[in-house]
């Protein structure tokens, strides 16, 4: 049986860490929110905690721990990408405006975890769900192995920034024997890429400011099926100047 986030947590308290100076770092952890901590956490976010988070938010409300920013469960609700993730809880901070946060679904459940980068802005897949993502962010003090967190933050944000693996263009879709995507390419243009981040590969994403803001973006209902809209093709210079040649 998978821990729970909780469970994690209680574990980490026997652990030592250090940083990459083997300097011991601290965990830290914020006081459990009482009962009416827990039913305003779900007044704002609008459904009820399933219970490995309730029983994680009563035990600690969050956690201090120095290669990140303070991790909180209730910190928040609002960050900006509500078009694409209409219902998230930022979690925690790398100290240079990025941001790790967790969509929380319609029937209450959080996951998965992405990595939402501005320098370079992209969207990153980190973790499926809670437990992973508070147990690679201990990994960034444990000696004896390395984290997703870091591979993430470092190398999978410029990948898809440099190369954009994830993306397939819409008119390559056409005949697809997924019917989901075969309804979402309806509404798109053919040089739309389509980011498929259902099977929630660790470092699979796109990147969201491509072509400018965020409103360039689309969401196939709650899927993690994503589109980037394409700006039409200019024509060349010269064509501009003088019309299509005889």
């Amino acid at each position: 049986m998978m821990p729970t986030p909780r469970a994690v947590l209680e574990c980490g308290l026997s652990e030592k860490f250090f940083n990459e100076d083997e300097d011991p770092i601290e965990l830290s952890l914020l006081p459990g929110l009482d009962d009416d901590g827990v039913i305003k956490l779900e007044s704002e976010l609008g459904t009820r905690l399933p219970p490995e988070l309730d029983e994680l938010v009563r035990y600690a409300r969050g956690f201090e721990f120095g290669p990140i920013d303070t991790m909180a469960f209730d910190a928040g609700f609002s960050f900006g990408m509500e078009k694409i993730l209409p219902r998230v809880v930022p979690l925690c901070g790398d100290g240079f405006g990025n941001f790790w946060v967790v969509e929380v679904q319609k029937s209450g459940a959080w996951g998965p975890v992405f990595f939402a980068n501005h320098d370079p802005p992209v969207l990153v897949v980190q973790a499926k769900d809670m437990t992973t993502f508070i147990d690679e962010v201990l990994s960034l003090g444990r000696q004896d192995r390395t984290s997703a967190v870091d591979e993430v933050h470092d190398g999978a944000s410029m990948r898809i920034w440099r190369d954009e693996p994830w993306g397939k263009r819409a008119a390559d879709l056409h005949g697809s024997p997924d019917a989901t995507v075969c309804q979402f390419i309806e509404q798109l243009n053919a040089d739309d890429l389509v980011f498929d981040l259902r099977e929630q590969v660790i470092g699979s994403g796109f990147a969201w400011g491509r072509n400018g803001p965020e409103a360039n973006m689309k969401r196939c209902g709650d899927e993690l099926l994503f589109a980037l809209v394409m700006p039409p093709k200019r024509p060349s210079l010269f064509k501009r100047m003088f019309g299509k040649s005889g």
